[in-house]
């Protein structure tokens, strides 16, 4: 039902592969092991390689990502230890590539920049070179979170060589955050997508699907929530482009480059109580984040609030004229 519905609205999925623990009654319901039998490290690693296995082989023609639950440096989410989880791991990557050999793994998730753990588990070194590497940014309302989490895991890695893409699978934006409804849903979350294309140089990101749940823009019942439409704009517009730095980098207004194909871009918003206004110095596009795009004639004035817009144009776009509304 899940897949039917991310079809019907145009979603990538990736697979969410849980590693049970003794604290997780549910999964181990659905793994078919008592709290007993959960203890036996043994009896629980033929219980994930059997059924990875057997979910990968189900879904490999609609899944071709998957990733595993949950981050490595939470203590509740190992069984016993780390060394308990790694192995875990191990033996359900080794599932996946039985099952779907070029399946792209996304290794377990860090909270925050513990650069320690990352070591402590073995990454990069036990990743292989389709895999990625998957960070959590708990923000709490910081849209610039994505690029304080990543830094200095970006660092470790390229000291290590890795190249791979490091890509986000939670955003930490809670959907009944403070005074965040319909509008700083999507403002909260539009330009927090920004910032991780940006200034985090993250290549992907994934949010969740589940029935109920406050952290993701998609539930799995009642389907998207307001701010998805505005996620699903910005990540179609997006995909695949090449981030060529930032036009205007704050206080309150924001400006990034982009290419694709054959189409220049520009994301910005302006983060004030009041909006700004640029000018294009061609025609181009004007896309909002509801996706309704309205032609732009060179030199007129374009509206700029805190809800991201986009640009765009065969040729390389310029703007100017940045100021206050008129008293």
């Amino acid at each position: 039902r899940q897949i039917e519905h991310a079809e019907s609205i145009g979603l990538p999925l990736c697979g969410n592969m849980a590693v049970w623990t003794a604290s997780h009654s549910n999964l181990l319901a659905l793994a078919g092991l008592t709290q007993a039998q959960a203890s036996s490290p043994e009896a629980l690693d033929e219980r994930i390689r059997s059924l990875v296995g057997l979910s990968v082989s189900h879904y490999k023609d609609s899944i071709r990502h998957w990733r595993f639950h949950n981050a490595i440096n939470t203590s509740s989410d190992s069984v016993g230890s780390m060394a308990h989880y790694s192995k875990s791991f191990s033996d359900a990557v080794a599932a996946i590539h039985d099952n779907a050999p070029d399946a792209t793994i996304i290794a377990p998730g860090l909270m925050g920049a513990d650069t320690n753990s990352l070591m402590r588990f073995g990454i990069p070194d036990r990743i292989g070179s389709n895999d990625w590497i998957n960070l959590h940014t708990y923000s709490w309302g910081n849209i610039s979170e994505p690029a304080l989490v990543s830094d200095p895991v970006r660092k470790l890695l390229e000291r290590s060589g890795y190249a791979n893409p490091i890509v986000i699978s939670h955003s930490g934006h809670d959907r009944a955050f403070p005074g965040n409804g319909v509008l700083g849903q999507t403002q909260q979350l539009a330009k927090w997508f920004g910032f991780a294309l940006t200034q985090a140089r993250i290549q992907k990101v994934f949010f969740g699907m589940q029935a109920g749940d406050r952290w993701t823009p998609v539930d799995a019942q009642s389907g998207p929530y307001p701010a998805w439409v505005a996620l699903r704009t910005l990540g179609l517009l997006l995909d695949g482009a090449d981030y060529l730095g930032p036009v205007k980098d704050g206080p309150t207004t924001f400006a990034f480059r982009f290419h694709k194909d054959d189409t220049h871009l520009i994301l910005l918003w302006h983060d004030a109580p009041r909006p700004t206004h640029v000018r294009s110095a061609r025609d181009c596009t004007f896309v909002n984040m509801m996706d309704q795009r309205f032609p732009v004639t060179a030199d007129s004035r374009i509206p700029v609030d805190r809800l991201p817009v986009v640009l765009f144009a065969r040729e390389s776009i310029e703007i100017s004229a940045w100021s206050e509304p008129d008293e």
